[in-house]
C-alpha cells in the first residue's frame, strides 16, 4: 500500500514537472527553428561573401604592388634629383671660387696664405 501511494505521488510529481517544462521545450523548439533559418540564410549567402572577399583581397594585393612600385620610382627620382643638385652646386661652387679669385686678381688684392 505504501508503494502504491509513493508511486502515485511520484507520478503526480513527474506529471507536474512535465507540465512545467512544456513552455521551455516549446521555446527551445522555436529557437532551434529560428537558428535553422539563420543558418540556411548564412549558408546561402556565404559563397557570395567569400567570392567578394577574394576579389577584395586580389584588388588589395594589386594596389599594394602598384603603391610599392610608385614609391620605388619616387625614391629613384629623388636620388637622381639629389645627385644632379649636388653636382650642379659643386660646379657652381667651383665657378664662384674662380670668379672670386679673378675679382681679387683684377682688383689688385692678393690673398694671404
Amino acid at each position: 500500500m505504501y508503494w502504491e501511494i509513493a508511486f502515485v505521488v511520484f507520478l503526480l510529481a513527474l506529471t507536474a514537472l512535465v507540465i512545467m517544462l512544456m513552455p521551455v521545450v516549446m521555446q527551445l523548439k522555436e529557437s532551434v527553428g529560428k537558428l535553422n533559418q539563420t543558418l540556411d540564410t548564412v549558408n546561402k549567402d556565404l559563397p557570395e561573401v567569400m567570392s567578394n572577399l577574394k576579389d577584395i583581397s586580389g584588388n588589395l594585393t594589386t594596389t599594394t604592388v602598384k603603391v610599392e612600385t610608385a614609391i620605388n620610382s619616387l625614391a629613384e627620382i629623388e636620388e637622381a634629383f639629389t645627385r644632379q643638385i649636388k653636382a650642379r652646386l659643386a660646379t657652381l661652387g667651383s665657378a664662384l671660387s674662380t670668379v672670386i679669385q679673378l675679382v681679387g686678381m683684377l682688383s689688385g688684392k692678393k690673398k694671404k696664405k
